[in-house]
């Protein structure tokens, strides 16, 4: 019998940033003397082109977390003739807390913050050096760094879970057995959420009362969006807010070890399990479930003993998953369907537009029914998400030599092949039953030309995110291999007794970024509407998936020495992460749905370098190049000390 408790806490702050680089050869506030134009061209050339930068508005993030472990655990152990048993059950619960606070402060040019053109972006080019702001901001100047932002989330989640397992041992460990069942029952909640803005005030001279009554909306220093009363809870349409995270979910497993000779062994598991993520809704406004997972393992274990010392111990295993459920990388398309936020709303806005202009026309019925058809559809769309299947096969090995006492060697490696399936079922359904129309409209007589090309551009983006939706796509930013391989020496005896030292590194394949494109410059794109030639030349999409990163490797050092000093045992350490300090960024995601890139192309310029332009007036591009965004510097070097005691 054994009764467990444990505690942790945490606390982390830091400031965040994007990243971006300056892709600007010429100057634009210099176009008086661009190229051709008998300016010499040193005097337009961007001096910080190729540069990276950071244009922030600060937000400082405080994390706190503690969570609390209760575990009781009974076992009994029972013989019967070739086989051992050992049957164990477990009883606990879990308990996470987090306090997450956000403050978002930013500089303006004296004016209300509630105009864009007023706010003031601070850049930082990262080659000046290491100069994060590490605190709050203070005046600098006619600037005046304003609080913008204020968040606070208090979130609790708990779990109870209850575990039974049945372990044997038969024909004294030739065979292993092992089978279980596990019922959880989890719930997540916002205890508490605030967000909240000021208006105006300078310097560090700012007053915060996070503690506002539930009911005081009219504070001058703080608007309240909501807070978590139920009434208001139930009225919200955050759907966090509306149904609070709670489920319970029953997962079995079951494993096996055969040992057919003394240093072979072949192994199989089973197992199902449960991913926890805020409860999101359907495209009908109903709950999802929560996302399950279950998944298979099969291969062969070696050991090798030489004088009761293993010498060489390994693993080879295939694997095999599927997770399914709900994910961001189904996520719903509400405001292209219905009403966005921007000045112009989704297909169904659009399409009563044209209908009631339909109607004012011809007078005809049908348009304004259809109109109120529409109408309903976009107040009827909500914001929701969708579900997606993740299947993941691959090879992973183990492997530990020995070659002496005093030396060791560690390797591992997998190579992983993945595919999403059955993605986005109720968002596919709805384009299909509903697109006919919607691309009738892109030709509706009764639309203008301008209408007509805003449901085509909201289409085409439609189309776009679900051409990386499609079933057997390989998942994003997965590599296509990773490996590990570390090697330390001991010195057993004489003056450097006690010494260790150690190397290796990590190795990443190349992981899938999205869709590579490619300019082609003989594409016609016709003519406008007074029938002058539209510039030519289009992106086009390579086919498959084969937009990747590079390859990456980071190595690693140790040094630890074993001795003893007034009669106790201490433990010196040294270790060494990015050994040569590689600064090499590596891409890992991109802006977009279908691309990780932004794609640039440049005007056209004839043989005096003057601007070339089309029949309609338009600017002739050629070239383009397909950058990718979203991308993470290795962290520098970082040396640690360690200094262990044994009392």
């Amino acid at each position: 019998m054994n009764l467990q408790y444990r505690g942790s806490k945490n606390f982390v702050r830091g400031v965040n940033e994007l990243v971006y680089y300056d892709l600007q050869k010429y100057l634009p506030e210099r176009r008086d003397a661009m190229p051709g134009e008998g300016v010499d061209v040193d005097d337009n050339i961007n001096p910080n082109a190729g540069r990276a930068f950071t244009d922030t508005q600060y937000a400082r993030e405080y994390n706190r977390k503690w969570a609390r472990d209760y575990r009781f655990m009974a076992a009994y152990l029972f013989q019967w003739g070739i086989m051992d048993q050992r049957l164990v059950g477990i009883v606990g619960r879990r308990e996470d807390y987090t306090d997450r606070t956000v403050k978002g402060y930013v500089r303006t040019n004296n004016g209300s913050i509630d105009k864009n053109e007023n706010r003031v972006w601070l850049r930082r080019y990262l080659d000046d050096g290491d100069a994060p702001i590490y605190d709050e901001p203070q005046s600098f100047g006619s600037y005046e760094i304003d609080y913008l932002t204020y968040e606070r989330q208090l979130r609790k989640s708990r779990m109870n879970y209850y575990q039974a397992a049945l372990a044997g041992r038969y024909w004294d460990g030739i065979l292993n057995t092992t089978i279980g069942i596990r019922h959880d029952e989890y719930k997540e909640d916002m205890t508490d959420h605030l967000n909240g803005r000021t208006g105006i005030r300078g310097g560090s001279n700012i007053s915060i009362n996070p503690n506002l009554p539930d009911d005081d909306t009219n504070d001058p220093e703080l608007r309240i969006i909501w807070r978590s009363k139920d009434p208001v809870r139930i009225n919200s349409s955050d759907p966090t807010a509306r149904f609070p995270n709670k489920f319970g979910i029953t997962s079995k497993m079951a494993g096996v070890v055969v040992w057919p000779i003394k240093w072979l062994g072949v192994f199989g598991n089973y197992s199902e399990g449960f991913t926890t993520v805020n409860r999101s809704l359907d495209i009908y406004n109903n709950p999802h479930k929560q996302p399950d997972n279950k998944g298979i393992d099969l291969g062969l274990k070696l050991e090798f003993k030489s004088n009761d010392r293993i010498v060489f111990s390994g693993r080879i295993g295939y694997y095999k998953s599927q997770s399914s459920g709900p994910s961001d990388m189904a996520s719903g398309l509400a405001f292209n369907f219905a009403t966005s936020t921007g000045a112009r709303g989704g297909l169904w806005d659009m399409a009563r537009t044209m209908y009631e202009e339909a109607y004012r026309t011809t007078s005809d019925p049908q348009w304004d029914q259809k109109a109120k058809r529409a109408d309903d559809y976009d107040k009827a769309m909500q914001t929701y998400g969708d579900t997606v299947d993740l299947d993941v096969d691959g090879w992973e090995m183990d492997i530990m030599i020995n070659p002496t006492r005093a030396w060791s060697i560690v390797i591992n490696g997998a190579i992983t092949d993945n595919a999403q399936n059955n993605s986005s079922p109720a968002t596919k359904a709805y384009i299909a039953e509903h697109s006919p129309e919607w691309y009738a409209l892109t030709e509706f007589e009764y639309a203008s030309d301008q209408q007509r090309q805003d449901m085509k551009n909201d289409l085409a983006y439609v189309d776009m995110v679900m051409r990386n939706r499609v079933d057997g796509r390989p998942l994003v930013g997965t590599p296509d291999y990773t490996a590990n391989v570390f090697t330390s020496y001991t010195f057993l005896r004489g003056p450097l007794k006690g010494l260790k030292i150690g190397g290796g590194a990590q190795f990443v394949g190349p992981r899938i970024l999205g869709i590579h494109k490619y300019w082609d410059a003989s594409v016609d794109n016709g003519v406008d509407t007074s029938g002058k030639k539209k510039p030519t030349g289009d992106w086009k999409e390579t086919p498959g998936w084969g937009y990747k990163s590079d390859r990456s490797m980071i190595s690693s050092a140790m040094l630890s020495y074993n001795f003893k000093l007034w009669r106790r045992n201490f433990l010196f350490q040294v270790n060494v992460s990015n050994l040569f300090n590689s600064d090499k960024y590596i891409y890992s995601s991109g802006i977009g749905n279908s691309t990780a890139s932004n794609n640039y192309t440049w005007q056209k310029r004839d043989e005096n370098g003057n601007p070339v332009f089309a029949e309609n007036g338009s600017p002739q591009m050629e070239g383009g190049k397909q950058v990718p965004q979203g991308f993470r510097y290795t962290t520098p070097r970082k040396v640690t000390f360690t200094i262990r005691a044994t009392f």
